[in-house]
């Protein structure tokens, strides 16, 4: 695609590649078994202590931390 519509195209698949992803999982603690990357988001629909939970540090599968 080239001209305008084209830069437009490009433009929005750049906004929608920066964002961090969303994920859920059934896992009551998503430490260990869920992998994700730092700024990632993860809905849990098991757990008793939190529904959201954001990737902060740590490696692949460690580092989640319960928001709201």
């Amino acid at each position: 695609m080239t001209g305008d519509l084209g830069r437009w195209c490009q433009q929005v698949a750049g906004v929608l590649n920066a964002m961090p992803r969303l994920s859920y999982t059934s896992y009551a603690d998503p430490n260990s078994s869920v992998t994700g990357a730092q700024g990632d988001a993860l809905v849990n629909l098991a757990s008793g202590v939190s529904a959201f939970w954001v990737k902060q540090l740590g490696s692949s599968n460690t580092g989640w931390t319960a928001v709201a």
